[in-house]
């Protein structure tokens, strides 16, 4: 029976020395690149917010730029209507061009122009 007790009580020892080992390398900032990247903070805490920067850009009067409330868009009205209906119709689009058309130029067998006479 003792040597039951024994090795439970080593085994017991050795995940807990495991255990403790493995949370405080886990404290440890130098060890986890993610915990490092998230520790690089300019603000006093994680959740902490810029007030400055934010108190700067609400009292901005109009953040929008000159022409973003112009409504009046020039377009051309036949050709926009055109491509919705080629959308949503696809019986009405154009017939597609060849991507490697065939040679059409006449072709005259080898045989130079002036040679049969």
């Amino acid at each position: 029976m003792t040597t039951i007790r024994r090795l439970a009580s080593l085994t017991l020892s050795a995940l807990f020395t495991a255990g403790f080992a493995a949370t405080a390398q886990a404290d440890d900032p130098n060890w986890d690149p993610v915990t490092r990247y998230i520790q690089r903070s300019d603000k006093i805490t994680l959740g902490a917010g810029n007030a400055k920067d934010a108190n700067a850009a609400i009292h901005v009067i109009n953040p929008w730029p000159r022409g973003a409330s112009n409504r009046q868009i020039p377009a051309n009205g036949e050709r926009m209507s055109g491509a919705y209906e080629r959308y949503r119709d696809v019986s009405k689009q154009p017939p597609r061009p060849l991507l490697n058309p065939p040679n059409t130029t006449p072709s005259t067998g080898g045989v130079a122009s002036g040679a049969g006479k």
